[in-house]
C-alpha cells in the first residue's frame, strides 16, 4: 500500500466471492451402519485383512437391545445393523463407511468437510457472474440428490428437516 495513493488499483484483484455451505444432518447414524457392507469396505478401500478384519465382526455384530417402559423390560432383540455408540472406535468405523460420500462430493466439484457424523458440503462462486452462481446452485442441487441416493442405497437417513444450508461472503 502506497500512502497518498488509491487503494482501487490495488484491491482490482480482489474477487468478492459467496461461498454457499449445505450441512448434512443424519438420523440414527451410528444405528443403521450395515455391518456386511462396512466389512467389506474395510477390506476393498483400507486393505484391512487377516486378524483385524476377523476380529471386527465380534465387535459389532452379536449385540443385542432391551427397551425399559414403566418398570418393565422386554425380551432382548439382535442388533444386525450398528456400532457401539460411545466407544472410541464407533465414529471411526462410521468415518470409514462413508468415505465413499465424500469421492462422491468431489466428483460432483464440490468442498466438503466430515467429522464423524458432520458432514459440510460447500462451493464458492463470484456474485458478479450469474452464470457461477446458478451453476454453483445447479451443482449442489444435483450433488444432493446423488447423495440423498446414496444414503439410501447405504441404509443411511438424511433428515431433511434439520439439513441446512447457508451462504456466506469473505471478509474483505
Amino acid at each position: 500500500m502506497t500512502w497518498g495513493r488509491s487503494t482501487k488499483p490495488q484491491t482490482a484483484h480482489i474477487r468478492p466471492l459467496l461461498k454457499k455451505t449445505v450441512f448434512l444432518d443424519l438420523s440414527a447414524t451410528f444405528d443403521t451402519i450395515d455391518h456386511q457392507a462396512s466389512l467389506q469396505r474395510l477390506k476393498a478401500l483400507y486393505g484391512i485383512n487377516g486378524v483385524a478384519i476377523n476380529w471386527l465382526p465380534s465387535y459389532i455384530s452379536n449385540r443385542q437391545q432391551s427397551v425399559a417402559i414403566d418398570g418393565g423390560l422386554s425380551a432382548p432383540a439382535a442388533l444386525g445393523f450398528g456400532v457401539p455408540q460411545g466407544s472410541a472406535l464407533g465414529p471411526k468405523l462410521y468415518t470409514m463407511y462413508t468415505k465413499p460420500l465424500g469421492s462422491l462430493l468431489a466428483d460432483h466439484g464440490l468442498d466438503y468437510h466430515m467429522y464423524a457424523d458432520d458432514t459440510q458440503e460447500y462451493v464458492s462462486f463470484d456474485i458478479r457472474q450469474p452464470d457461477q452462481q446458478s451453476d454453483a446452485i445447479q451443482k449442489m442441487e444435483c450433488c444432493l440428490n446423488d447423495v440423498c441416493q446414496w444414503m439410501s442405497q447405504n441404509m443411511l437417513i438424511l433428515n431433511c428437516e434439520k439439513t441446512s444450508h447457508t451462504v456466506c461472503t469473505q471478509k474483505f
